[in-house]
């Protein structure tokens, strides 16, 4: 639920103090490093933004804190996720923060770093977080709620000092100790849930906390530090764990009820129990030799002390000012008892079972106190025997082997208490209760009414007993409304409701209800205006009691029609029309297509041309109408860049390529597609192609395929060439090969022969049928089937009827015309 909680929060205040677009919008005050890898800013609106990732930067103090003059303007904090720390003071004194949200990769905050946020209301720290530093919260005036970390460990000192609205804390299991003044004076807190991992309650811890109602110290607890607990004065139990040590003025002030001090503690520090006013009964643990300096001091209902045969000395104050303490047995062991241990006694028998031990001056100082001595023990001498700053009888005392010799104390019974006699042998010490008598019970008198009750409203009453003061509350309920008769507040109308209203006798109270409306009382209809057959007619009525009328709608009545057939001509639609021959209202129906113009014959009026659309016109059978059409123009038919109806030419971008020549067509595709590009000086067509041109011009006709091999067999060919690629692919795919030793010659003319090979080759190499018709040209021939097929496909022919001329070259012009004509 944390975990959530904290998720929430982290992703409600980032939607609602740092939105991409807010942030856009508002000015930047301040910015700078605060950690190796993070980055603060500061804007106008209050806002201190954090940013990127891990440790924060080390400040020893608060000016060294990079945004100190800017701490009284900060209202928020946006923390990133990735942050690991929050170093010492960070934020000390922020009184305009009253809202923050901790990312889950945080791991400690430094000493200091809220305290005196008095504007910070609500704290939820990760369970990511394992440190918390001192004084982290300290001076939160405000801070009502805490959820701490399941990962700490213990708690630094004075961490929510003086926090006066904290009104509960639970410490997680795995914190082992408290630090001194962890707590100290948040007077507000009614609950504290404690660990039972918990070994250590530092000096001061909870002091001041005096709202505390329940308290309950875990049994591992080895220590309780001095003032832990000073001025709890709420709860009302106390239970002290097995084998613990406890210190100075740890308890005072308590007013608990039920105490549990057990046989083993280690220590009780001096003032531990002073003025715990509800200890009535104790018994010192054997596991201690002395009674600290002023342990019950001024615990005025203390009655019944046993003190153990361990004990051997009682200090100063012990049992000054338990002045209900009576009776008292000094064991032998006890060897020094200090000034003002036994002081404001008021007639108490004191019992000393040994020798006479050290007694100071004023051990009784204003006491009225009866002691006994053992009769046959020389070490009671009359020089022991003094005053000690009180009234003391001292009466020498020899066993109780048959008879005791009792003083009897009467207890009266209270209201809730029963009575007794309370017998204590003089001698002995020997005590016995006899003479039970039940409790009074408590004498109520009448009752007493503190608020009388009203229509709503409950009152109260109270008695007190006679005998003890104790009061009893009781409520008196509620009276209820005494309602009169209904009379009439609005008469209804026709359309309206009205209303009755009562009140109550008693008060002001008044009920309405409603009385339905009567609803409107129709006369008789009366004819206004007349219907005909093109027009309804109305009617009206009123109501007799109001200006309420009602128009009612008279149907129209018949009309007589007359029907007519229109016929349809070469531009108007047909219909079918119903005339009325009382009132002449028209109805058409039946609606039929105009027939069109029934064209002859067409004369061309002006002839199309190439760019020029022309004219042609006839005249309708039917009605005589011209009808004119307009003929679209020709469009140019260019025949290597001429127009063959007009004298219109194309440029081909060369001055060398001019239009009517063979290749004009081919050189503008080649060039169109990134096949063949000019040469500084034109296109250069009667330039011999060299082989590397002739199998780019493939290649890239083919859209520059990557070779599937970067292994170059090739010497002559390299990676630095611009042919490097196609030749590699040409090699790949078998459509080029080398002249022989590794050598590819690229710079060679290409001749007529290798250009078609190279061309059939990249369609597959068909096999061709029939014989070569060229002379220059046998079957035997390498380039016999690249030819063929070649001619067949009307790619290139011979340089003669009879010759192809295989080993002439081939010329740029000629290279991507019989590219043109294979690829189109």
């Amino acid at each position: 639920m944390k975990r959530v909680l904290s998720w929430v929060l982290t992703v409600c205040l980032l939607l609602a103090l740092v939105p991409t677009g807010s942030l856009a919008a508002e000015t930047v005050v301040a910015e700078g490093s605060c950690g190796e890898t993070l980055h603060w800013t500061f804007y106008d609106s209050g806002l201190l933004q954090i940013t990127g990732s891990g440790r924060m930067d080390y400040y020893n103090n608060t000016p060294e804190v990079p945004w100190f003059e800017h701490l009284e303007q900060i209202t928020a904090v946006s923390f990133p996720e990735g942050l690991e720390n929050l170093s010492h003071f960070t934020f000390y004194g922020c009184t305009g923060l009253t809202e923050v949200t901790f990312p889950e990769s945080l791991i400690e905050l430094g000493n200091a770093a809220f305290a005196g946020c008095t504007g910070l209301t609500e704290v939820v720290i990760p369970d990511s977080v394992t440190q918390l530093g001192a004084y982290t919260f300290s001076e939160c005036e405000n801070l009502e709620t805490v959820e701490l970390s399941d990962s700490l460990t213990g708690l630094h000192s004075e961490v929510f000092y003086f926090c006066k609205k904290l009104k509960s804390i639970e410490i997680p299991e795995g914190v082992t100790w408290i630090g001194e003044d962890a707590f100290c004076s948040c007077s507000a807190m009614t609950s504290v849930k404690l660990p039972q991992t918990l070994t250590s309650i530092g000096a001061g811890a909870f002091s001041g906390c005096w709202a505390i109602e329940e308290l309950d110290i875990p049994a591992g607890v080895e220590t309780i530090g001095n003032d832990a607990f000073y001025g709890c004065r709420s709860y009302d139990e106390l239970r002290i764990p097995e084998g613990a040590c406890v210190g100075l003025r740890a308890f005072v002030g308590g007013q608990f009820t039920e105490f549990y001090l057990p046989d083993n503690v280690h220590c009780l520090g001096n003032f531990a129990f002073e003025g715990c006013d509800g200890i009535t009964s104790v018994t010192i643990p054997s596991s201690l030799d002395f009674i600290n300096y002023g342990l019950f001091y001024d615990c005025v209902n203390l009655r019944d002390v046993t003190i153990p045969e361990t004990i051997k000395s009682i200090y100063s104050y012990a049992f000054s000012g338990c002045e209900s303490l009576k009776y008292l047995v000094v064991p032998g062991s006890v060897k020094f008892i200090g000034d003002y241990a036994l002081a404001h006694l008021q007639n108490a028998e004191i019992r000393f079972l040994g020798d006479a031990p050290e007694l100071e001056n004023w051990i009784f100082n204003r006491s009225v106190v009866t002691c006994y001595y053992p009769a046959d023990n020389a070490t009671w001498t009359e020089e022991v025997r003094q005053q000690y700053g009180g009234t003391v009888t001292w009466i020498p005392a020899n066993g109780c082997e048959e008879i005791h010799t009792w003083k009897l104390t009467i207890f009266d019974p209270t209201c809730a208490e029963a009575g007794y006699t309370l017998r204590i042998c003089q001698l002995c010490g020997a005590s016995e209760k006899t003479d039970p008598v039940d409790a009074l019970g408590h004498d109520w008198q009448s009752w007493e009414i503190m608020e009388e009750p009203t229509c709503l409203l409950e009152g109260g009453r109270y008695c007190v007993c006679s005998r003890c003061d104790e009061r009893v509350w009781e409520e008196i309920p509620a009276t209820g409304h005494s309602m009169g008769e209904w009379s009439t507040e609005r008469e209804p109308t026709c359309t309206a409701p009205g209303s009755d209203i009562r009140s109550c006798v008693t008060c002001s109270f008044s009920e309405r209800r409603t009385v339905d409306a009567l609803g409107h009382r129709m006369g008789e209809w009366t004819v206004i205006r007349e219907p005909d057959c093109w027009s309804t007619g109305t009617r009206q009525r009123n109501c007799e009691a109001c200006e309420y009328f009602e128009i009612e709608q008279l149907p129209r009545g018949n009309h007589e029609y007359v029907t007519e057939v229109i016929q349809p001509t070469c531009t108007q639609g047909g219909y079918t029309q119903d005339t009325c021959t009382l009132c002449g209202d028209l109805v058409k129906y039946d609606y039929t297509d105009p027939v069109g113009h029934v064209c002859g014959q067409w004369t061309v009026c002006q002839q199309p041309n190439c760019v020029e659309p022309g004219r042609r016109a006839c005249s309708c059978t039917e009605c005589g109408a011209t009808l004119e059409e307009e003929l679209p123009a020709l469009g140019h038919d260019y025949v290597r860049g001429q127009c063959s109806r007009c004298a219109d030419t194309l440029d081909s971008g060369f001055g060398d390529v001019a239009p009517g020549s063979f290749y004009f067509d081919s050189v503008c595709w080649a060039v169109e597609r990134g096949i063949a590009y000019g040469t500084g000086k034109g296109f250069a067509p009667n330039d011999t192609c060299t082989r590397a041109q002739a199998v780019t011009f493939l290649w890239r006709a083919q859209g520059c395929p990557e070779p599937k091999t970067t292994e170059n067999p090739f010497g002559d060919v390299s990676e630095r060439d611009y042919f490097y690629k196609a030749v590699l692919w040409a090699a790949e795919e078998g459509i080029a090969h080398g002249v022989g030793r590794s050598r590819f010659a690229p710079h060679d003319i290409c001749s007529r022969a290798e250009t078609v090979t190279f061309l059939w080759r990249a369609e597959g190499s068909p096999a061709q049928a029939g014989e070569s018709t060229f002379r220059d040209v046998t079957g035997s021939d390498w380039f016999c089937q690249g030819v063929l097929w070649a001619v067949e496909n009307g790619i290139t022919y011979g340089v003669t009827a009879d010759r192809f001329g295989p080993a002439e070259s081939c010329n740029r012009a000629q290279m991507v015309t019989f590219l043109y004509r294979a690829t189109e």
